[in-house]
């Protein structure tokens, strides 16, 4: 441990001057122990204040409810870099935005970077055989992943990447020390916010089978567009060797991208594609749905909600069929689907409640309110709206606004300013403004629906909901 304490005794009284970022961490996390010492990764994450005062965002994701900034940041670093959280040390929090310290240390971290990507691919290749599945999309990837690897479990020793473990430094880590010598398949979340992205992470995974969601307006912050987006998760298709197999959903933009791949191919979808489902019932106790592959089909019942999550099982159960898994067991693997958190996940109780919260993209928070449809009772929503979609935020809020009052009986928006687009798309829809309330924060949301809700209503929680939204 003495390098650990040469470190903190060596930055901990200067990283606040160097940083002098209000919303800024430097971590400091202890990688992997040696006999030739403690290998550390010493990272500066600065937060990026988006449109509104007061939302704080870091690479990768956004504060949680109920989160402090020191949380967050501890978060983020264990779902990205699968790095427990107890092993993490929050070394300093300064008071103005700066740059200079991550500049500093980009050489350094580039060099561990790079180290421990050679090493994650020097322990792919020591599996025989090993199976490798990448999965990218604009949203579902998560969900994707988790559904394909439970279904794959029934016939194969399955790894999946952890929670949205999803970036090369946070894959290198999974596959250095949790990939077991006996696992048959690896699945591996690839996540994007550039373009070039994918690109890096299939050459560090080098997977044979790829696996696009969905394609929509996710991340135009940094994309600008959809069509870029598009070509960015395209990168995975690309990458693919010329005996692999590309998977796609259906619908829109992505029909594009499958009509682009020249290599052997698969889609799956609702009612339409080489895997589909159909005969679809949702409530309470889930769905039901038939999947058909060719004349084949079976009845199959899972705990998720919504017909995306059925579009994401149909993809994996294309997956699956292409590894040669028989559709019984197909569907065997697909009722022990458990809901991945904050997406959709039913909480049942005298008021129910559908928490999805990590939810952020207009198909996505149609979908939602499409599942709240299905529940009897007084249907409520509380949204602090959607953030991170460029330019068009306001547009896409406004929507949001309009499909809110087409379903809810009664509305909570958290923060004035920014949910203003969605207010005005509920009032201008005709929806009761007796039953819209606009609060500042998530704990005045939860005081509201005390007086609001009663026993057989459902709440649904639209998207994150900080603190600290205006």
């Amino acid at each position: 441990m003495r390098d650990l304490e040469h470190l903190r005794r060596r930055y901990a009284d200067h990283v606040p001057g160097l940083l002098g970022a209000r919303h800024s961490y430097a971590v400091l996390c202890p990688l992997v122990e040696r006999p030739d010492g403690l290998h550390l990764l010493f990272e500066v994450r600065s937060a990026a204040l988006h449109r509104q005062p007061g939302e704080v965002c870091f690479p990768g994701g956004r504060m949680e409810a109920g989160e402090t900034p020191e949380q967050c940041a501890l978060r983020e670093t264990e779902e990205e870099l699968a790095i427990p959280r107890q092993e993490v040390e929050v070394l300093g929090r300064p008071d103005f935005i700066c740059n200079q310290a991550g500049f500093l240390m980009q050489p350094v971290e580039q060099r561990i970077h790079a180290k421990f990507a050679a090493q994650a691919k020097a322990r792919l290749a020591q599996i025989e055989g090993l199976i490798k599945i990448g999965i990218t999309g604009s949203f579902g990837k998560t969900s994707t992943k988790f559904a394909l690897a439970t279904i794959l479990s029934e016939k194969y020793r399955t790894y999946a990447s952890p929670g949205s473990t999803n970036t090369p430094m946070g894959l290198s880590r999974v596959i250095n020390e949790q990939l077991e010598d006996d696992c048959e398949v690896f699945i591996a979340e690839m996540g994007s916010r550039h373009v070039g992205d994918i690109r890096e992470l299939c050459q560090l995974v080098e997977p044979q089978y790829g696996v696009i969601t969905s394609i929509g307006a996710a991340h135009l912050e940094t994309f600008g567009n959809i069509a870029t987006v598009a070509n960015a998760k395209f990168e995975l298709i690309e990458s693919l060797p010329k005996d692999g197999c590309a998977f796609f959903g259906t619908g829109g933009e992505i029909d594009k991208l499958y009509a682009r791949c020249h290599m052997r191919k698969v889609s799956a979808g609702i009612e339409t594609g080489n895997v589909r489902a159909y005969d679809i019932e949702s409530g309470p106790f889930g769905s039901r749905f038939t999947l058909a592959r060719g004349e084949e089909h079976v009845r199959c019942e899972t705990q998720l909600l919504g017909r995306h999550n059925i579009a994401n099982i149909t993809l994996a159960s294309a997956v699956a069929s292409e590894l040669g898994m028989k559709l019984s067991e197909i569907a065997r693997g697909i009722r022990k689907i458990q809901p991945v958190e904050h997406r959709l996940q039913l909480i049942r109780g005298p008021v129910s409640v559908i928490d999805d919260a990590f939810n952020s993209n207009p198909e996505g928070a149609k979908e939602a309110l499409n599942v709240l449809s299905g529940f009897l009772g007084q249907r409520v929503i509380v949204t602090p709206g959607m953030v991170e979609m460029g330019e068009e935020e306001d547009r896409y809020n406004y929507i949001f606004g309009t499909q809110i009052a087409a379903v809810c009986d009664a509305a909570i928006l958290v923060g004035e300013k920014h949910t203003k687009p969605i207010a005005k798309g509920l009032v201008q829809s005709g929806f009761d403004r007796n039953k819209l309330f606009v609060v500042a924060s998530l704990e005045e949301a939860q005081e509201k629906l005390k007086s609001l809700v009663k026993s057989g209503d459902v709440v649904l929680f639209e998207n994150d909901l900080p603190d600290n939204y205006s």
